[in-house]
Formats: structure tokens, C-alpha cells, sequence
């Protein structure tokens, strides 16, 4: 009866040992993100507030980025940390999103919002999104875009976002 029981107990401390190194490597793979920008470069990306014409419809910022690819890579643009919180990233096509190879040279132009939603705003009952830390600790700038190539994760500190004149919708 004893050797059954510490047979079990070895066994128990043996899958412990498994889950906890699993953990460990899945939280390394996470905190081993890094600031990079070999792949692309943001030219320029620009901001724009808005405002809503009748009373209670909300107001936003419109994020516009330009990248110019620096080198062939598939790239999944993953997020964009704004505002104290992760937004998605938007694409004119659909497919930009997702995992897509670009080649040196390629332009994308991704776009990103920021939806403060007034009382009478369809999208008032829509959950804001948490505020979050920021994800990255070397990253300067209050901006970063968050994506993948080969499945790791990397982060573009934008040092730059110019101010467009606001929008005041009818």
C-alpha cells in the first residue's frame, strides 16, 4: 500500500513539475516580445478627432498609420495600444490583416479608432475597452502597434502622430 502511494505522489509531483515548466516557457514567450522595427517603418501616421452632430451621438479619434515595408516578411498585424488600451487595427483589405506576406517596398495603410459613444450612439451599450498598462516597457511613445512574424510578437513604438483638423459631423 505504501509503495502505491509513493509511486502516486511521484507521479503527481512529476506532472506538477511538467505543468509549472509549461507555464513558465508560455510566460517567457510572452514577456520575450521585443521592440522592433526591421520590418517596416511608419512614414507617418496621423490622428483625428470627430464629433458627432446631434446631441448625444459620441465622438472618437481616427488613427491613420502609413507603413513601408523594409524587407520581405509575413507579417499579422496583431493590435494597436492606444489610449491606455489595445484597439484593432483596420485595414481598406481585409486580407492585410490577417497573416500576409508583403514584400520590400509594399505601402499598407492601417487605421485604428478610438469611440467615446453618447447616450443616444448605437454603440453606447458596447463595452469599452479596459484600460491596460502599457506593453511594452522600452516603448516611449503612448502609440504602439502590436504584431507577429512567425508567430512571435514584436512591438513598433510610433514616435510621431501629427493632429488633422477635427471633424464636426451635420
Amino acid at each position: 500500500m505504501k509503495i502505491k502511494t509513493k509511486f502516486k505522489s511521484a507521479i503527481d509531483l512529476s506532472l506538477l513539475r511538467i505543468i509549472l515548466l509549461i507555464t513558465f516557457l508560455m510566460i517567457c514567450r510572452t514577456l520575450s516580445a521585443q521592440l522592433n522595427n526591421t520590418f517596416f517603418k511608419v512614414t507617418y501616421a496621423t490622428s483625428q478627432s470627430w464629433a458627432g452632430g446631434a446631441a448625444g451621438s459620441g465622438s472618437g479619434i481616427y488613427y491613420n498609420f502609413h507603413i513601408v515595408c523594409k524587407k520581405t516578411a509575413t507579417i499579422h498585424f496583431d493590435s494597436v495600444w492606444i489610449d491606455n488600451s489595445y484597439r484593432a487595427l483596420f485595414s481598406r483589405s481585409a486580407m492585410l490583416i490577417e497573416k500576409s506576406t508583403f514584400n520590400k517596398g509594399d505601402s499598407i495603410l492601417l487605421s485604428s479608432e478610438v469611440r467615446y459613444p453618447g447616450k443616444k450612439d448605437p454603440m453606447s451599450n458596447v463595452k469599452q475597452p479596459a484600460k491596460m498598462p502599457k506593453p511594452c516597457k522600452e516603448c516611449k511613445s503612448s502609440v504602439i502597434i502590436l504584431f507577429r512574424v512567425n508567430g512571435k510578437l514584436y512591438y513598433y513604438d510610433v514616435n510621431k502622430v501629427t493632429g488633422l483638423k477635427p471633424i464636426n459631423y451635420p
